[in-house]
């Protein structure tokens, strides 16, 4: 990625991009329209795991060496556009955002007044409110998702190829950094 212009490399979005710099773009995307986004966390396709993040508009696969480390090594790339994030993201769950937590929420969870029985319907109420930007947010509380895990539904041909490739990048930057022996 040395030695590249953000802008040239912003133009070529079907190029593998590392994590950090994706992310960064998504996280953009996410700050201009926070609606309808949706993310699924897969089991691994190959020897990674995967991330599939659609943005109501576009669907991006990221491979991560693991879901676990705070700086995770990995990359990813624009995979689909709305029709494949229909078919391969269930619709069916609220749609992943940064929601406030109301002050009446974070006044039970401090005070230990609320019952296991009150949690569901408490959530339930914040997953119905729209997700914010980052900069609208007021709240001292941010509930952070839904995530949904499991696997997606049947990836294309075009897919299952684009998902070898990044497999084989990822293989490959992970040797290049030295760690891929762990993985081998």
């Amino acid at each position: 990625m040395e030695g590249k212009n953000w802008v040239e490399v912003k133009h070529r979005m079907e190029e593998t991009l590392p994590v950090d710099l994706l992310m960064r773009e998504l996280s953009s995307k996410y700050n201009k329209n926070p609606k309808d986004w949706r993310i699924l966390v897969s089991e691994p396709k190959g020897s990674h795991n995967d991330i599939f993040i659609s943005t109501g508009e576009e669907l991006w696969q990221v491979k991560v060496d693991s879901l676990y480390k705070s700086k995770p090594i990995g990359l990813g790339m624009k995979v689909g556009g709305k029709e494949e994030a229909t078919r391969i993201i269930d619709g069916s769950v609220p749609s992943y955002g940064l929601r406030p937590l109301p002050d009446d929420m974070i006044r039970k969870f401090i005070d230990g007044t609320i019952g296991r029985e009150d949690i569901m319907p408490l959530v339930d109420r914040v997953l119905k409110s729209e997700p914010r930007r980052i900069a609208d947010i007021g709240s001292q509380a941010v509930l952070q998702g839904p995530v949904r895990y499991g696997s997606p539904a049947e990836l294309s041909t075009k897919q299952r190829d684009l998902n070898s490739r990044l497999n084989r990048s990822l293989d490959r930057l992970l040797f290049e950094k030295g760690i891929g022996k762990e993985y081998a």
